[in-house]
């Protein structure tokens, strides 16, 4: 049978206020859970989305087989479920299509299992009749267990019973935001228990989901209304965006942040080209905004830490040779300064020193921005959202497809139109407009006509190109404005922006690359014409 869930991560500061809320749906069962996951020395099961337990509850054994599910927050699994004796694998007692899906993974028999992790928990139980839905509510406190390795388990999970999936967001915001009570920052949680114990026994490194167009397109086919489109869309979109929301609360990696970011990017240009074909809450719209903002310093300055400001302090600190200064002379550029001092060595590194304060700053705003009861809220309405009833009538991702593509392109072209003589922020705004309508590209390449496809990847490749070059300008710019905040020293600001520029000929060069970039999109077949 299918299972669908909730996780919601409980912070352990809000434990007792949680505990407090739970009171309202009267006297919990309580029963202390004891859980052994099985695989093979070659992980076979995991390798195969499987997930294979004994759990003692009580006097009760119980013997369960579940599929993986994703790491989508509101998870449909399948699960069989079977009591057994005496705490041991029994595959006979298993359905045949549990057993089918052991024998595809290739284990055919409990031979060549063994305990892998295992889970204990003391787990507080209510079941909830609310909006035609039974809902069993599960407060687990306790910790996953590989070997010496340990992980705690505090989580609320709510598992429907009966009646409509879109009952689970509804109660989890009932608990976390009842009227006139401080909201609680319970972040749903994709990664199951099974998930995390894998990770905990291999060990596996806790990586960044990409957010890449392929990933939030996933489900996406040419007949889909645009109203079912967007809701594919927001799902996998918020699915990347919780996995890296928790990635970034448990460690210090610019990925977390960077992935975060255009995942909200793809959301946002996916409600730019379909909201106006369907119904969308503005909230939805306004707070996806609000998180984008709330990201954006901790980007800007990773971005600074790690790849612009290490090449301009290597060439700050660097001594000149012959054939620099030759090329500074022919750049129009100052030219190089003597080897560096110790008083401009102090300086430069005055200079990173702010710079990874400034990173800092960026980061603890996002970690509290991605921890909080606003985006908690944000999460739930969109899971509720995306399970919600769609317009049949609306037009198709194949219809719109031409006209939406078409127009993102005429933008792009009319706005990059004289670029070298546009100001840096209309530059700037020429980059936003191509990121667009790659984003547009790779929302509409599944309702392309088979046909298209050459020519959409040669287009996508022209594009991506575009994109590099306004990419490095804007990095540019983007550093230059940041520098005087950095430090006061006139001096190291002015060395550090010739140094960034790299001369007056590299930055030309890339404005004339941008120009012929754009001069190349101009004569591309475009896809929704290669038909």
């Amino acid at each position: 049978m299918a299972e669908v869930e909730l996780k919601l991560l409980v912070p352990p500061a809000q434990h007792a206020r949680l505990q407090s809320r739970l009171r309202a749906f009267g006297v919990p069962r309580v029963q202390m859970v004891d859980s052994v996951y099985f695989d093979t020395a070659a992980r076979a099961l995991a390798r195969a989305g499987l997930a294979l337990r004994l759990r003692r509850q009580g006097r009760r054994w119980l013997q369960t087989l579940k599929t993986g599910g994703g790491e989508a927050a509101l998870a449909t699994r399948d699960e069989w479920e079977v009591p057994v004796a005496a705490g041991r694998l029994q595959f006979a007692a298993l359905p045949a299509a549990a057993r089918a899906q052991l024998r595809a993974a290739g284990v055919a028999s409990a031979r060549p299992l063994r305990p892998v992790y295992r889970t204990r928990f003391r787990r507080s139980a209510w079941t909830v009749e609310r909006d035609g839905a039974t809902v069993e509510l599960a407060l687990d406190d306790g910790q996953i267990v590989a070997g010496a390795q340990r992980e705690p388990i505090l989580e609320l999970e709510l598992e429907l019973k009966a009646g409509p999936a879109a009952a689970l967001p509804a109660l989890a915001r009932a608990i976390m935001a009842p009227p006139r009570r401080a909201v609680l920052p319970l972040l749903p949680l994709g990664a199951s228990k099974a998930a995390r114990g894998q990770r905990l026994a291999d060990p596996l490194p806790l990586r960044a989901a990409k957010a890449s167009g392929a990933r939030l397109g996933e489900g996406l086919r040419p007949k889909l209304p645009a109203g079912a489109a967007l809701r594919c869309v927001l799902a996998n979109g918020l699915e990347v965006l919780l996995a890296n929301a928790h990635g970034l609360r448990r460690r210090d990696e610019p990925e977390f942040v960077h992935q975060a970011r255009v995942a909200l990017r793809r959301m946002r240009s996916a409600l730019r080209l379909l909201a106006r074909d369907t119904t969308v809450p503005a909230a939805l719209i306004s707070e996806l905004r609000w998180l984008a903002s709330a990201l954006g310093p901790a980007r800007d300055a990773d971005v600074l830490v790690t790849s612009t400001l290490p090449a301009v302090l290597a060439a700050l600190t660097a001594p000149p040779s012959a054939a620099q200064s030759a090329a500074a002379s022919a750049a129009w550029s100052a030219p190089p300064s003597a080897p560096p001092s110790a008083e401009k060595a102090g300086a430069v590194r005055s200079l990173l020193a702010a710079a990874r304060r400034r990173q800092v700053r960026g980061r603890r705003l996002a970690r509290a921005a991605v921890g909080s009861g606003r985006f908690a809220l944000l999460a739930l309405d969109l899971l509720a959202w995306t399970r919600s009833p769609h317009d049949e009538r609306e037009r198709t991702l194949r219809q719109l497809a031409p006209r939406r593509l078409a127009s993102a392109h005429r933008r792009l072209l009319r706005a990059g139109r004289f670029f070298a003589a546009l100001p840096p922020a209309e530059q700037h705004a020429v980059r936003i407009l191509g990121k667009r309508l790659r984003y547009a590209l790779d929302l509409f390449a599944p309702a392309l006509p088979a046909p298209a496809a050459a020519a959409a990847a040669n287009y996508g490749a022209v594009l991506a190109q575009l994109q590099e070059e306004l990419g490095a300008l804007n990095d540019a710019a983007v550093a230059a404005a940041t520098l005087p905040e950095l430090s006061g020293d006139a001096a190291l600001l002015a060395a550090a922006r010739s140094a960034l520029a790299g001369g007056r000929l590299q930055q030309l060069e890339r404005v004339v690359a941008v120009e012929a970039g754009l001069r190349a999109l101009a004569q591309t077949r475009p896809p929704w014409k290669a038909a």
